[in-house]
């Protein structure tokens, strides 16, 4: 299966702020911020992370990024499917499905 196919939705549980100028992701567990696992995203991660809604394929995502920054196609697929999975790693996003 083609892996720029695939879908994934945010875990439910992963609230995302920006404060003071950075981005986070912060798990919130039975109502209370686990403090101990927060996440910075640069701005490339924050665009990526705006872009998962369950309905995106990872090829929409990287085209979106392609057309946002300047970046080349090929970088932009490594980049994100690395990001992709570090996400999946840390259970902030789900594959739900693929195209």
């Amino acid at each position: 299966m083609n892996d720029l196919a695939k879908i994934f939705a945010k875990n439910e549980n992963i609230v995302f702020r920006q404060v003071a100028g950075e981005v986070i992701l912060v798990p919130v567990r039975d109502k209370v911020a686990d403090l101990k696992c927060i996440y910075t995203l640069n701005e490339v991660g924050a665009f990526v992370w705006s872009n998962i809604n369950g309905k995106r394929s990872l090829a929409h995502i990287i085209d979106a990024l392609v057309s946002s920054f300047s970046v080349n196609p090929e970088t932009a697929r490594k980049e994100v499917s690395t990001f992709i999975g570090q996400l999946e790693t840390k259970k902030l996003i789900e594959e739900i499905r693929a195209l």
